[in-house]
């Protein structure tokens, strides 16, 4: 026997009301932010199994709502098909009857010229392995020839770091970018995402290309690699005539193409 579920007591129910209207506002608006500013501040009970914001009763309705979306979609390819179907019967009973029997037998046989359920997916599927084969091969090419890796190209690239955001989404300057905050004294009401200004420092959100630092640009004084490139060094690889020899006599020392006559097999024409 399944466990009962037990009912809400009284005076929870306007409380959950006004969490499920919080809610909805908050998938417009965009604010995920829970428990700053809610009407009610009974925020514990949405773990509760009878709350309409629960993980379980919101998992439940994602599912619902999933089924009936793909059930929706089914059922309009069906009516599109008995449609198109009945459009044909009718357009067949206009015809004489020897063309009528071509006609009825060839639609008998259309089915061994459809795609089979899933050939799209399979076709998309394979897309995507190719896709991803191509740029595995492009990124190995490269790294023989001793191109710099793209950015966010290679298994090896380094995960990247979730940055602190205040309730606005700005970033908030940390003492890892800004080696000048650490330490900083902070008032105790002050959180996380409180912003640190120093006497005679300046902080600036920006991100170097160049060094890879905060807190200046790759144009700027600051940047101890202003007056650098980073691809000159394949730029120089490159350009180099010693490099181009090189290749010339690799390809020249290379072997030929030439026909091979496989035994069994009918012999090439003209050899």
């Amino acid at each position: 026997m399944p466990p009962r579920i037990r009912s809400p007591p009284r005076g929870v129910l306007a409380g959950i009301k006004k969490d499920a209207e919080r809610a909805k506002i908050d998938r417009i608006t965009g604010d995920d932010s829970r428990g700053h500013g809610a009407a009610w501040s009974h925020n514990f009970l949405n773990q509760k199994p009878w709350h309409p914001l629960s993980y379980r009763n919101q998992r439940d309705k994602f599912m619902a709502e999933e089924k009936a979306r793909k059930d929706a979609e089914a059922n309009k390819q069906a009516q599109f098909e008995f449609e198109r179907e009945q459009e044909f019967f009718r357009n067949a009973e206009l015809m004489g009857d020897r063309e009528r029997e071509r006609v009825t037998n060839r639609q008998a046989l259309s089915f061994m010229y459809q795609k089979p359920p899933g050939y799209e997916a399979m076709l998309e599927k394979q897309k995507e392995e190719q896709a991803a084969k191509q740029r595995e091969e492009a990124a190995a090419l490269k790294a023989e020839q001793g191109a710099p890796p793209e950015e966010g190209e290679g298994e090896q690239a380094p995960e990247k770091k979730k940055m602190l955001r205040d309730k606005f989404g700005h970033l908030v300057p940390t003492a890892e970018m800004f080696p000048a905050l650490k330490n900083a004294p902070k008032h105790e009401s002050a959180g996380d995402d409180a912003r640190v200004q120093p006497f005679g420092v300046e902080i600036r959100m920006v991100k170097c290309r160049r060094c890879g630092q905060w807190g200046h640009n790759g144009t700027d004084r600051e940047c101890p690699m202003r007056d650098q490139n980073p691809n000159d060094e394949f730029r120089q690889r490159l350009e180099d005539p010693l490099n181009l020899m090189r290749a010339r006599a690799d390809l020249a020392k290379a072997d030929k193409l030439q026909m091979k006559y496989i035994p069994g097999n009918s012999p090439v024409r003209g050899g």
